[in-house]
């Protein structure tokens, strides 16, 4: 967590609800106690129940996830970030029943960007944070993140190896946030690498990414994997 604390919660969101005929039926824009400063990088999912997840940055480097209902009242914002003054980042944002599961990267001063996931309960409860430096310790980062029917968790990113060459990541978590299995997407070369989306259903897991060979440079692909990462 960053030092400069300066606020609680840390959300700027200027949300508006249009009509068919374009007018405006509410806007809010949400402060944060204690700090005027704004905010950056939103992403937004309808939740469980016709409420609104909103992901986003404060501008000390920390990461904001908020509930928000239809209406435009918050009902509750989490903050968090690594250790490191660099700036965190919340890449994807998935509501899956009934819980919230966010992913990016956090900056740290031993393991520079990792890779992280956390699942919160509907009223806010941490349930678990997974964090992964890909071995090698340098710019790492979750680029999508989905659950299946059953509850395991699949996250797809990029590792950098210590040449800065990157590789995609594919990590399978059981329901608590514990490492099933992972698999590491690399071509022929080292190079642009990536993991950079995924599709799940009960028993398959798609990923979209791109693999560097030494011919044809860097090629697009789509990998299909079983539940127990057989490919």
């Amino acid at each position: 967590m960053k030092s400069a604390f300066v606020a609680l919660i840390t959300v700027l969101v200027s949300l508006s609800c249009f009509s068919q005929n374009s007018s405006k039926a509410w806007q809010r824009d949400v402060r944060p106690m204690y700090d005027t400063t704004g905010t950056c990088s939103y992403f937004i999912e309808e939740d469980f129940d016709s409420n609104f997840m909103i992901a986003g940055g404060s501008m000390d480097g920390d990461i904001i996830i908020s509930l928000m209902d239809s209406l435009g009242s918050v009902h509750w914002s989490k903050r968090f970030g690594g250790s490191a003054i660099e700036s965190d980042q919340v890449t994807a944002i998935r509501v899956v029943n009934g819980l919230i599961y966010v992913t990016g990267y956090l900056n740290n001063h031993l393991t520079d960007r990792d890779i992280f996931v956390k699942c919160f309960s509907g009223n806010g409860a941490e349930l678990f944070s997974f964090i992964s430096d890909g071995g090698y310790s340098k710019r790492d980062q979750g680029n999508s993140v989905e659950v299946n029917a059953v509850g395991l968790v699949f996250v797809g990113g990029i590792i950098t190896d210590s040449n800065l060459d990157t590789r995609g990541i594919l990590i399978c978590l059981n329901p608590t946030g514990v490492v099933l299995w992972q698999d590491i997407l690399t071509g022929s070369a080292t190079g642009d690498n990536t993991c950079n989306d995924i599709w799940v259903d009960s028993g398959s897991v798609i990923v979209a990414g791109s693999l560097y060979n030494t011919v044809t440079g860097s090629d697009g692909i789509v990998r299909s994997y079983d539940t127990a990462g057989n490919i």
